[in-house]
């Protein structure tokens, strides 16, 4: 018999929980990396309204980037000038280069000590 995986919300529940263990009294500053996922986005806000949570959320850019060349190569050849344009002029967009200001919610919680 096969395990049963987690669900996004069960994830999200036992990083807080976890942080939470780490961090009672919510007195360090929690950070969370997602990847853009916005039902996890939601999820994750949802579940940290919930406990009280605080955190600032960062954007896994690594992770952004691999889709952007993914999606170039559908557009543009392989290796071509018009694909690193194509990302480049995305990569430098303001979606993803503009500060995000602290929120509630997060995928992955750390605290940092």
């Amino acid at each position: 018999m096969r395990a049963r995986s987690s669900t996004s919300w069960e994830i999200i529940e036992g990083a807080i929980q976890e942080a939470e263990q780490r961090d009672p009294a919510h007195d360090k500053t929690w950070v969370a990396v997602v990847d853009g996922n916005k039902e996890q986005l939601r999820i994750l806000r949802k579940l940290a309204r919930r406990h009280g949570v605080v955190c600032t959320i960062a954007l896994d850019i690594i992770h952004v980037l691999e889709c952007l060349w993914k999606a170039a190569y559908v557009f543009h050849a392989d290796g071509s000038q018009e694909a690193e344009r194509w990302v480049s002029q995305r990569r430098n967009s303001s979606a993803i280069t503009s500060p995000i200001t602290p929120m509630v919610g997060s995928p992955a919680l750390a605290t940092v000590t």
